[in-house]
C-alpha cells in the first residue's frame, strides 16, 4: 500500500486569476486516474497500477488555501515579463537620477552664484559701515568745532556788548562835562 502525506497549506490570499490569452487554447481536463482493485495484493502485482500515479488522498480540497509552493506559468510571448520590467524600471531610476544629478549641479552653481553675491553684498556694507563711521566721526568733531566756535562767539559779542557799554558811558560823562563847561563858560 503506498502511503501519501498531506501538503501543509499556508493561508494567503488567492490572487485574482490571470486572463488567458487569447491566442493560447485551453488545455483538456485530465484523463481519470485508473480504477484500483480493491485487494492491495493486486494492485502490486499488476503492470498497469504500477506506473500510475499515485492516487489523490481521501481529504477534501480546501478552498481558500493555496501550498507555499505556486508555480507561474510563462506569459503567451514567450519571454519573462519581470527582466523587461526591471530594465524599464533601472532605466527609469537611471534617467530619475541623472535628472536629479543635473538639478543638483544646478542649484550647487546657483547656491555658489548666491553665496558670491551675497560675500560681495557684505564687504560693499562693510565698505559703507567704514564710510559712515568715518563721517560720522567728522561730523563730530565738525559738530564740536562749531560747539566751541559758538561759544567763544557768544564770548567775543558779550564782551564786545560790555566794552560798547563801557565806552558809551565814558562818552556821555564826556559830552555830558563838556556840556556842563559850555554852560558855565556861556552863562558867565
Amino acid at each position: 500500500p503506498t502511503v501519501c502525506k498531506e501538503k501543509e497549506t499556508v493561508k494567503t490570499p488567492v490572487p485574482e486569476p490571470q486572463p488567458a490569452p487569447p491566442a493560447a487554447k485551453p488545455r483538456p481536463p485530465p484523463p481519470p486516474p485508473p480504477a484500483q482493485p480493491k485487494n492491495p495484493e493486486t494492485a502490486v502485482s499488476s503492470n498497469t497500477t504500477r506506473n500510475a500515479p499515485p492516487a489523490a488522498p481521501k481529504t477534501a480540497p480546501v478552498t481558500g488555501l493555496i501550498s507555499s509552493k505556486t508555480v507561474e506559468s510563462p506569459p503567451a510571448s514567450g519571454y519573462a515579463s519581470a527582466p523587461t520590467s526591471t530594465r524599464e524600471d533601472s532605466s527609469n531610476v537611471q534617467q530619475q537620477l541623472k535628472r536629479s544629478n543635473r538639478e543638483l549641479k544646478k542649484v550647487q552653481a546657483e547656491t555658489r552664484q548666491l553665496r558670491k553675491h551675497v560675500m560681495q553684498l557684505n564687504s560693499q556694507l562693510e565698505i559703507a559701515e567704514a564710510e559712515m563711521a568715518a563721517q560720522r566721526q567728522e561730523l563730530q568733531r565738525a559738530a564740536e568745532r562749531m560747539e566751541k566756535d559758538r561759544a567763544r562767539n557768544n564770548e567775543e559779542r558779550e564782551d564786545l556788548l560790555d566794552e560798547h557799554e563801557e565806552e558809551l558811558e565814558q562818552l556821555k560823562e564826556h559830552y555830558e562835562k563838556l556840556l556842563a563847561e559850555q554852560k558855565v563858560h556861556y552863562e558867565d
